[in-house]
């Protein structure tokens, strides 16, 4: 349906340019390699909750301990968050919500009709010559 072009960065006067396509597959590549990550956030979710288990098991803590044990709070919250957010895709509906009416819609639009536009002329151009011939 569209063309095959190079869809990697453009360097135009000096400047490096990106088209809309490569920005948006930078984009969903980088959900995606999130999503791979998700076993390793989860072991590390588990460790971290190990590791707090057995600092509460304690009844007497040094202030070393108490720091510890804060840190890993709140390691293991911001972990919960970022698994609930990947899992759950929130980054990526987000992404989609501000982007796709804006700005992907209309630009793979604007592509389509070109490539129809290009089909048109050239499907004329066949029949002039097939006329032409006869």
């Amino acid at each position: 349906m569209f063309k095959n072009k190079d869809k990697k960065k453009k360097q135009e006067h000096g400047r490096i340019t990106a088209t809309v396509d490569s920005k948006h597959q930078e984009k969903v590549n980088f959900f995606d390699e999130k999503k791979k990550l998700l076993p390793k956030l989860k072991s590390k979710l588990v460790s971290y909750n190990k590791q707090l288990n057995e600092l509460e098991k304690k009844t007497n803590f040094a202030l070393s301990e108490i720091e510890k044990r804060s840190e890993l709070r709140q390691s293991i919250d911001e972990l919960e968050k970022e698994i609930d957010n990947i899992e759950n895709n929130v980054d990526e509906m987000n992404y989609y919500h501000s982007t796709a009416h804006n700005y992907l819609i209309p630009y793979y639009e604007l592509l389509s009709n070109q490539e129809n536009n290009y089909e048109k002329k050239e499907n004329q151009k066949l029949k002039i010559v097939q006329y032409v011939k006869i």
